[in-house]
């Protein structure tokens, strides 16, 4: 049987000169090793694992986050609830960046922030954004490295897309119509400042920005506003679209989210979940591991089951489950069939149903959503027959042959 590789590591010795050197850079020299550490668990299992390919971590401490949709897609609600609520419950204090004069006290704390863990900024230019977050990192730094400590905070901002320039404003003051071109190479200005300097002192950035429609595109296509420099700087840049949440009175009560990966450092590009953000209680902690269970074969239809009505090994179907109603057995493949749980639609958002198959569920999503180190990813038998094929492959002008 073919063993996977293992990294080679040189010894110590090898390079005991470069490893003692002082390089002058304070986080190079600190011995700190540089890496992501704290993952925020945003009490939603998918939107956990959109952000890193696990089901238990969430969005990284450090790190500049785009979540990017049309109007409407509840980008404001989303971010309170599933980005602001779970920092403040983890120690971070909030600065909220409102370029569109969208929130107030009142709304953020009907959302579940109290009084005190957040500071409002308004501002409307790029200018303004940069000089204000510059001049709270100042004073964090200095009160961080004279206390020998970490003060949590976190940035948000709604939204990029909204921001204007001071040109922009001056020239509309006087009377000019004349296109701004200054706001790209501003906001390249404001990003190489301020977010390499974040990720150092370990702050997250959350930040809601528009899409629109490329004109000229030979097919329909979907770009994310704010230039190279806010592409480039992102970590994680999430797409969102919708569909209406309704009940059987046609009542909407909140919005099924689907958020695809765009950009990620963490998972796949076009990794794709859903979740559900009721508008009265928030985002369901649940909603979305169905479709990720049935895809991955450890959710199936009762009926057609193994274990369904008509089997000699059947599982009981849930008391008070009407016979009209769909059930669903939850395979866990760690444990013997007898114990595994047979629930109807609305166990397959809670605890006591969908819950029972997270761990192998998540070791599904790892290997799907997270990247492979090529190092381990083939056997060094898989290896070999892919180099023989490869040099066997004849190549002409007309013909081009892909090794899947």
């Amino acid at each position: 049987m073919a063993t996977k590789k293992k990294a080679t590591k040189p010894s110590e010795n090898d390079f005991s000169f470069f490893q003692t050197m002082k390089t002058g850079n304070a986080i190079a020299d600190s011995g700190v090793r540089v890496e992501t550490q704290e993952f925020i668990d945003t009490g939603c299992y998918t939107l956990n694992a959109i952000y890193s390919g696990d089901l238990f971590k969430g969005f990284p401490s450090n790190r500049m986050m785009q979540l990017a949709g049309e109007q409407a897609v509840g980008k404001t609600f989303f971010t309170i609830f599933g980005h602001c609520r779970p920092l403040v419950d983890q120690g971070y204090f909030i600065f909220y960046i409102d370029t569109e004069s969208a929130v107030d006290a009142p709304m953020l704390e009907s959302y579940g922030l109290s009084e005190g863990t957040y500071k409002i900024l308004p501002c409307i230019t790029v200018e303004t954004v940069r000089k204000t977050v510059s001049h709270i990192l100042d004073q964090v730094e200095a009160y961080n490295k004279k206390n020998k400590t970490r003060k949590k905070c976190a940035f948000m901002m709604d939204s990029l897309g909204n921001l204007t320039t001071e040109k922009a404003i001056q020239d509309t003051s006087d009377g000019k119509d004349t296109r701004d071109m200054t706001k790209q190479q501003g906001l390249k200005r404001m990003f190489s400042e301020l977010v390499n300097r974040m990720g150092t002192m370990n702050i997250p950035w959350v930040i809601t920005n528009h899409v629109y429609e490329k004109i000229g595109a030979y097919v329909p296509t979907k770009v994310v506003s704010g230039g190279s420099g806010a592409l480039y700087n992102s970590s994680v840049i999430l797409v969102l679209r919708k569909r209406d949440f309704k009940n059987k009175d046609k009542v909407q009560l909140g919005n099924i989210i689907i958020a695809k990966a765009n950009k990620s450092r963490y998972v796949k590009n076009n990794a794709e979940v859903q979740f559900l953000l009721d508008f009265n209680t928030g985002l369901n902690k649940y909603y979305g591991l169905h479709l990720l269970a049935q895809q991955y074969g450890l959710l199936i239809d009762w009926v057609k089951s193994d274990h369904g009505p008509d089997s000699d090994t059947p599982i009981p179907r849930p008391k008070g489950l009407h016979h009209a109603n769909k059930a669903y057995v939850l395979m866990d493949p760690s444990k013997p069939y007898t114990e595994w749980v047979c629930v109807g639609d609305a166990g397959l958002h809670k605890k006591s149903g969908i819950g029972t198959i997270l761990d192998p569920l998540n070791e599904f999503i790892k290997k799907d959503f997270q990247f492979t180190s090529p190092l381990l990813a083939m056997t060094e038998e898989e290896e070999n027959d892919k180099l023989e094929a490869l040099a066997a492959i004849e190549f002409d002008e007309d013909d081009t042959t892909v090794i899947e």
